[in-house]
């Protein structure tokens, strides 16, 4: 910590800002640089997880700058090793309910839960709404303040729960009709040391707080404790999730009725969930795991801090490992004529004591996606650190409604140690401004559409095709095609990401969380209705709940049963930057394939796509989202023109295609994204039915400039502030064949 300390005093006045660094090199007397400084180097952080944004412009400006010199980034491996722990199932409840738990974190036989948290599956049972009480057995590593305050156990933030407050004081609350009511007191003066029984109890006439079965706080009330959909947990808010409990918890209990100080003495009363985390210690560990910092117990920690490498604890390549590769090649191909089909490129030998002997050159031009035309370059000899020219005769007549990419690649000619014949060292790609891609739009409707009304949705049907729009929240609730279900969860406006180590680095999961559940949370204002010729349209104006936020949502249903989705999102006033702004859904996990059309195959974001390519890209959707030692936000792609999801081997897709100028983002989660956000490892993420699906307008950058409090660069965050506006098309239908002759480049 005193090095990491000493680095970011040393240089954060230079990498404070790109801009920054470029006003430090260049002199407000505008001399050369050759007289103005002495050589300066600059210092860049991979940091931590899913980084390595603005690398790209890091080294733009090295290269740039002459008297510049190159960072470093650290590090080359995570420091993560093989440990065992517990699986996720071992956490049993032995109430009678016998609710499922999972378990995300570790158990000792001393500390019961040490490390994590404990999620109980959702039931009606523990929906309390008349009267209660929480026990917990802890011990605390931090009993003083705590941003956000540390959950021992709580139903969400709505509902009820017994908590560490910010201010480091024991509170037990219960929400009701958007108040909360609670009552809190001081923790024992030993409480870091020592384990306590903290209770909370409510009887419908007042709240009580209890140490070790003594009563410590009183306060009146008389209401009903609302309900949530938000799951009940030990040690963690899924509701709120930046807050986690710091200590240990031997024991915890929930009740159905209040209990009195001395039935809480007695261990008396039938509870609703019991856990007893020291029993279930004692069973074998047999779940192998990448373990971090804080998984021996071992404290203080940084955690997962030291997970910063760009190749994994397994040396296997992270999806930031294309990207560093991509920007430190040594051969660069710049484009300098494109005026007609024979282009005129330069390439640039940046090695330093060798020609470009030992490697080919081959070219691919690519016409939406699909190659065209290819060849190779007569490379001719260029010596260290200069340029030669070249000229590519493609032989193609563009078309003008038709987008055009070159792709350059430079092979190995011969072995070496570390890479076989053949393997490619450097690449660049071009988009050529001979046509413009044809935006997507729905075919002419061959049949009207039939809808039907209800107090409480909007049912829609057009040939195979049958989809229900929910009249309170304005969103898709259902998309049905022949017999395949596409929704297993609405298709709602999404403002959030499983937060980043960046993120949380910046406390981005504090400062943004006004934005976590503002699209679950959006509600109607005024949703019309009207039929336009055969098609038939649908208006909704939502409310959503940040500081005045509002949304139009314009749904077309075409007789072919396509849906046009055009969206305009007008953030309020005084918020804080938004992480993506999207749509969200879970659509069935047997429709696993995911093809698309944009950057790829590996991860991409706005910040970190130079190493990724544009053509069709097709994979897995588990094997296309890279669990991190520390789960977190992954498997987005960026630039899509469209994309489709589908079951492989059964005939049927669900096709999203971007309308008019701007291209989406997608990403594709194989669990929840509630998942990501509240598991610690990656074993702890569980297996699901279904995909959580995002359709993106944008999503903010990843950073890396450091990942101790260091934003995502201005151009890669999204303000809240101006209008957005983006249109997608939904098509389900039979699955499109791809043209015969497609090449996919390596």
């Amino acid at each position: 910590q005193a090095g990491h300390a000493a680095h970011a005093a040393i240089f954060s006045p230079m990498y404070a800002t790109l801009a920054d660094c470029g006003k430090y090199c260049r002199s407000e007397e505008k001399k050369p640089l050759s007289t103005q400084r002495p050589l300066i180097q600059c210092e860049y952080n991979h940091a931590m997880g899913n980084s390595s944004g603005n690398l790209s412009d890091y080294w733009d400006l090295i290269r740039k700058e002459r008297l510049l010199q190159g960072g470093f980034i650290w590090d080359w491996k995570d420091q993560g090793i093989f440990h065992m722990k517990h699986k996720i199932g071992d956490v049993e409840d032995r109430s009678e309910n016998a609710h499922k738990v999972r378990l995300l974190g570790s158990l000792a036989a001393d500390e019961g839960l040490y490390g994590g948290s404990a999620v109980i599956e959702k039931s009606d049972k523990l929906d309390l709404t008349d009267s209660l009480t929480l026990v917990v057995e802890a011990r605390l590593n931090n009993p003083g303040s705590n941003q956000g305050g540390q959950p021992l156990i709580m139903k969400g933030d709505t509902s009820y729960g017994l908590k560490i407050s910010e201010t480091g004081e024991l509170e037990f609350f219960i929400y009701s009709a958007g108040t909360w009511h609670n009552v809190s007191a001081k923790l024992p003066a030993d409480a870091a040391s020592q384990f306590h029984r903290y209770a909370g109890a409510y009887d419908g006439e007042a709240l009580k707080l209890f140490i070790d079965g003594k009563e410590v706080g009183s306060s009146p009330c008389k209401t009903k404790v609302a309900k949530n959909t938000f799951e009940l947990a030990v040690g963690i808010d899924t509701e709120e999730t930046a807050r986690r409990f710091n200590g240990s918890i031997r024991q915890a209990a929930v009740f159905s009725r209040a209990l009195t100080a001395g039935q809480l003495a007695n261990s008396q009363g039938k509870p609703a969930l019991l856990l007893d985390f020291v029993k279930d210690a004692a069973k074998p560990k047999t779940q192998r795991f990448l373990a971090y910092g804080g998984d021996f117990n071992d404290r203080p920690t940084d955690v997962s801090f030291c997970c910063n490498g760009l190749v994994t604890a397994t040396l296997a390549p992270s999806p930031q490992f294309d990207e560093v590769r991509k920007i430190y090649q040594d051969i660069h191909t710049t484009l300098v004529d494109f005026s007609s089909p024979n282009l005129k490129v330069q390439v640039r030998n940046e090695f330093f004591f060798r020609n470009i002997g030992h490697v080919s050159g081959s070219w691919k031009l690519m016409q939406d996606g699909v190659v065209v035309a290819d060849g190779k370059l007569g490379l001719p000899e260029i010596l260290p650190q200069q340029t030669a020219g070249l000229e590519i005769a493609t032989g193609h007549t563009p078309k003008a409604d038709s987008e055009y990419f070159l792709r350059i690649r430079y092979d190995l000619l011969e072995k070496t140690d570390w890479y076989p014949a053949g393997m490619p060292i450097a690449w660049d790609e071009f988009e050529l401004p001979w046509g413009k891609r044809s935006s997507a739009l729905p075919a002419a409707s061959d049949q009207p559409v039939v809808f039907s009304e209800s107090p409480q949705q909007i049912t829609l049907k057009a040939k195979d095709v049958t989809a229900v729009i929910d009249k309170a929240s304005g969103y898709l609730t259902s998309i049905e095609s022949k017999d395949r279900k596409w929704l297993q969860s609405p298709l709602h406006l999404n403002f959030w990401r499983p937060t980043t180590n960046n993120d949380e680095g910046a406390k981005l999961h504090h400062k943004l969380k006004i934005w976590q559940h503002a699209g679950l949370r959006a509600t109607v204002e005024k949703i019309t209705v009207a039929q336009d010729g055969k098609d038939l349209r649908v208006i909704a104006e939502l409310a959503i709940p940040a500081n005045q936020s509002r949304a139009t949502l314009r749904y077309r249903f075409t007789g072919n049963g396509q849906i046009t989705i055009d969206t305009e999102f007008r953030p309020g006033k005084d918020l804080p930057t938004i992480p993506r702004i999207g749509y969200q859904c879970e659509v069935p996990n047997s429709s696993s394939d995911w093809k698309w059309y944009g950057k790829g195959p590996h991860e991409n974001y706005t910040d970190r796509k130079s190493g990724a390519w544009t053509t069709i890209h097709e994979g897995p959707i588990p094997l296309l989202f890279h669990r991190y030692i520390d789960p977190q936000e992954s498997g987005n792609r960026t630039d899509i023109r469209w994309a489709n999801i589908s079951t492989p081997g059964i005939n049927g897709s669900l096709r999203i295609d971007a309308m008019g100028d701007s291209l989406l983002e997608m990403g594709c989660y194989p669990c929840a994204a509630s998942d990501i956000q509240l598991a610690m490892h990656a074993c702890e993420i569980p297996p699901r039915d279904f995909f959580t699906l995002n359709i993106d307008h944008r999503q903010s950058g990843l950073g890396g400039t450091d990942s101790w409090g260091a934003l995502a660069l201005p151009q890669y965050r999204i303000e809240a502030t101006g209008v957005y506006r983006w249109s997608f098309l939904l098509s389900p239908a039979e699955t499109p064949a791809l043209p015969a002759n497609l090449q996919v480049p390596r």
